[in-house]
């Protein structure tokens, strides 16, 4: 593979996992916006060998019960197509989203599988859980 290839492949999967993150974060931003919940944005630049620079988006949630972050972290990480953590404040409890097999799925920090789907209901009890565990 010559390197022009390299870079067009790498640009390729670069858009695709940009549009994925845009895509994941809108629905958040709906679900928390559906529930009354105040949804900022900020800028998140990130740097992988791979890919190289980008810049995407990390949303800041205040709940009811406490502070969320959701913060993409990487598209090549190990045993998955990308990464996105969903941390809490103040606790510091964190899950891990992880695309893998072409969906989102959960695992805790520890790396166990989640037994529930990814969704709207998943993610508003996981937000709730998480702010308010010790």
């Amino acid at each position: 593979m010559t390197s022009t290839d390299q870079d067009s492949n790498s640009t390729a999967v670069r858009d695709e996992w940009l549009d994925l993150l845009a895509q994941l974060t809108n629905t958040i931003k709906q679900w928390v916006q559906e529930n009354e919940w105040l949804v900022a944005e900020q800028q998140k630049t990130i740097t992988e060998d791979k890919l190289g620079t980008y810049t995407t988006c990390e949303l800041h949630v205040r709940s009811p019960q406490g502070n969320l972050i959701v913060e993409p972290v990487a598209r090549f990480v190990a045993g998955a197509e990308g990464r996105v953590d969903i941390s809490a404040f103040p606790t510091l409890h964190r899950f891990l989203l992880i695309r893998k097999d072409g969906r989102w799925q959960l695992r805790t920090d520890s790396g166990v599988p989640w037994p529930k789907e990814w969704s709207q209901t998943t993610f508003l009890e996981l937000a709730k859980h998480l702010v308010a565990a010790p």
